[in-house]
């Protein structure tokens, strides 16, 4: 489970279950912010289980990327709305 490494810059999660297809702007992100890379729906909720408390943190801000269809491994199938998922996810812990 990728976690943020500093608490100097901003945090920007970004859920693609194929990253590798954006490296060029993760490249251009990851000098403003820590970049932490998740590729299913799944290891998003359980990332916010874990760190949810960051979320809250007041001198760090979390910026979400995600693409909105993703092939989710752990269901063998594609999820139309992943996207809408990983809004849920972060809705439910605010």
């Amino acid at each position: 489970m990728p976690s943020p490494i500093t608490f100097e810059k901003n945090i920007v999660l970004w859920i693609d279950d194929k990253p590798s297809n954006h490296l060029k702007l993760l490249k251009q992100t990851r000098k403003n912010a820590e970049v932490l890379t998740l590729t299913s729906t799944k290891m998003v909720e359980a990332w916010m289980k874990e760190f949810q408390w960051i979320t809250k943190w007041v001198d760090i801000e979390v910026r979400v990327i995600s693409d909105m269809v993703r092939y989710e491994v752990d269901r063998n199938l594609p999820n139309f709305y992943a996207g809408v998922d990983v809004l849920e996810t972060f809705a439910k812990s605010g």
